[in-house]
């Protein structure tokens, strides 16, 4: 058996165990990979950060909402004691403008010195009661044996390490549907062995760097819950110049899109990347500024990685897909655009690439034969479920039922069929009979 060494108090400047013991995680899984070397998620500068008379549990919620970085939190709580307002009584109040996590954690420290924050991998640290770091017999330090997963559930990782600890999972029920799909992602980590917080920190960044942990020592329990971040949300100090500067009525297009250029190369995720991306993008197709011209062939490389990506996390996509689509038709790839939705139908059950106004009625159109009335009502119906049922898609809706009360009629009362395989024309006349 291969045991751990123990953490090091190690403040905000070294790392800890990942590197220590050689942990192999699936590259596939990691969701935030720096985008260039140089940027340290530690030290991106965040527009705006605030949090107020917080324990310790609770600045680590706002720290990985407001900057991305995620925790992993060992609390010790009193009897009856809530998980989130637990931190050895710790009130902590931090704002800053233009500040890093680095900074802030700094000073959120020097509010509640029970604690320490260490640095792991990437834009994962841990909090730690401080009479935890280096005692032999914590159960953070406790020697785990060597290991591998492939391809496995998170939860089932977690709750078959080797001479791990018993857990009780929790919280994930109150997270829906995310929390559900966050401790099923399938992961692949193996470790020639380590400690069980070396262990813990491995298997949620296998599972991809949006999700925090919190661990809760109560009654005698060992309580393992999870956090998922939104990392396309974090607003950077580059990222909130660039989105100040094209609400400004007055944006020139040329100095827009050098500021979003500047925001997606700083991006310290590849979410939020992906996000800037798109805005980078629509500054391109000039989109929301006066007088510019749309440069459809440099916005196409941008389009298309964000679909390729297919990050779950990223809300982004029906936009980017919409604006892919019309840029392939602008520049001559019509039918390729048709391809894609065609292959994105065939693979995208819940229809996350089709919730855009104007991707809805590509897809429908698509599934249309005007020559086949009755077979394409049945493919409409499979497209039917990818429509919200909100007021801003009423139109969405009013153009689906008018496409298929056009095919019913078609069906009923067979007309000549359409010239050239041209559906649209056959079906608007098929609908004001």
């Amino acid at each position: 058996m291969s045991t751990g060494q123990g953490i090091q108090e190690t403040g905000g400047s070294r790392r800890g165990g990942l590197l220590r013991f050689g942990w192999a995680v699936s590259a596939a899984c990691m969701l935030t990979a720096v985008a260039s070397a140089e940027f340290d998620p530690l030290d991106v500068r965040i527009a705006s950060f605030s949090t107020e008379s917080r324990g310790v549990s609770e600045f680590a919620d706002d720290l990985e909402r407001q900057c991305g970085i995620v925790c992993g939190v060992f609390i010790r709580a009193a009897d009856g004691a809530s998980p989130s307002r637990s931190g050895a009584g710790s009130a902590i109040s931090v704002t800053r403008t233009n500040g890093s996590a680095r900074e802030i954690l700094d000073e959120a420290i020097q509010q509640a010195p029970a604690y320490v924050w260490v640095p792991v991998s990437g834009n994962l640290i841990n909090l730690l009661p401080r009479d935890e770091v280096g005692k032999p017999d914590s159960v953070l330090n406790g020697p785990v044996s060597a290991f591998a997963f492939d391809n496995a559930a998170l939860f089932r990782a977690v709750f078959n390490l080797p001479d791990g600890v018993s857990l009780t999972l929790a919280g994930h029920e109150s997270a829906g549907r995310d929390g559900k799909a966050a401790i099923e992602r399938r992961i692949s980590c193996s470790s020639e062995g380590g400690t069980f917080l070396d262990a813990i920190n491995a298997l949620f960044q296998a599972a991809g760097n949006d999700l925090g942990w919190r661990l809760m020592a109560r009654n005698g329990r060992h309580i393992l819950s999870l956090r998922r971040v939104r990392l396309s949300d974090i607003v950077t100090e580059d990222r909130a110049v660039a989105e100040a500067y094209l609400a400004d009525g007055d944006a020139a297009q040329v100095t827009a899109i050098s500021l979003f250029r500047k925001a997606v190369a700083s991006a310290p995720n590849e979410p939020l990347r992906a996000t800037l991306e798109l805005e980078l993008a629509k500054a391109l197709l000039g989109e929301g500024i006066q007088g510019a011209s749309p440069r459809y062939q440099d916005a196409l490389p941008l389009l298309e990685r964000v679909v390729q990506l297919r990050i779950p996390e990223l809300w982004c996509y029906p936009d980017a897909l919409s604006r892919l689509v019309k840029c392939m038709e602008q520049v001559g790839r019509a039918e390729e655009a048709k391809g894609l939705l065609s292959s994105l139908l065939e693979s995208e059950e819940d229809g996350l690439y089709f919730r855009s106004i104007d991707v809805l009625p590509l897809l429908i159109d698509l599934q249309i034969d005007a020559s086949d009335p009755e077979g394409s009502v049945r493919r409409l119906e499979t497209v039917a479920s990818f429509i919200p049922g909100d007021e801003a898609h009423a139109e969405v809706r009013a153009f689906y039922q008018g496409r298929v009360s056009a095919l019913n009629r078609l069906a009923a009362a067979p007309a000549e069929p359409a010239v050239d395989g041209v559906f649209g024309d056959a079906l608007s006349a098929g609908a004001e009979q």
